[in-house]
């Protein structure tokens, strides 16, 4: 069983139904937890700098989802980094993954 930890700037209106029920479908024996929904909308470096505070504290295989991204909706690439601790996060290649590569370093980015 692993973790999915998701990161947002779509507030708390959505809540993540639709990220939940797909990722429960898949596995229900996902763990999912909210980092948080309130990043300020389109401020790529507050989620870097979310993500750098809190990666370090979760397990190896714990994986974060960062929907912030002022490119939303057009073809900017989606990326999956493996961090050196072991956790992965998927993010738009849109700068967020500098502070994390700082806190934990990332050891192979995939688009």
């Amino acid at each position: 069983m692993g973790s999915i930890v998701f990161q947002s700037d779509y507030g708390l209106g959505d809540g993540g139904g639709a990220l939940y029920g797909v990722c429960k479908s898949v596995d229900p024996g996902l763990a999912l937890y909210d980092l948080t929904h309130d990043v300020p909308p389109l401020d790529v470096a507050e989620a870097g700098r979310n993500l750098a505070r809190v990666v370090p504290l979760w397990p190896a295989g714990t994986v974060f989802v960062s929907a912030v991204d002022p490119a939303t909706g057009t073809d900017h690439l989606v990326c999956a980094a493996r961090l050196g601790n072991g956790c992965y996060v998927l993010t738009a290649d849109n700068g967020a993954l500098g502070a994390v590569a700082a806190a934990v370093g990332v050891e192979e980015v995939r688009d």
